[in-house]
């Protein structure tokens, strides 16, 4: 899923340094979701996934909100 992701980033015409800062947020993102519900794959996105996983960068990790926004824009 991730390649497919780079790709995508890739052809639309994103730097290197984007595609790897966005690859790596949803690499972060799929890692906590695995962790968190159990399951291997996130199939869609859901509000109140994505809620959980803005609470849990704010209070477990203690991220700033200009990190969380960049990582929840990766998304």
């Amino acid at each position: 899923m991730l390649e497919e992701y780079r790709s995508f980033l890739v052809g639309r015409g994103k730097s290197e340094n984007t595609v790897k800062a966005y690859c790596l947020a949803v690499g972060a993102y799929l890692k906590w979701y695995e962790e968190s519900y159990g399951l291997k794959r996130a199939g869609k996105l859901y509000r109140a996934n994505v809620l959980d996983y803005i609470s849990y960068l704010r209070t477990v990790k203690e991220l700033s909100n200009r990190s969380v926004n960049a990582k929840v824009a990766a998304l």
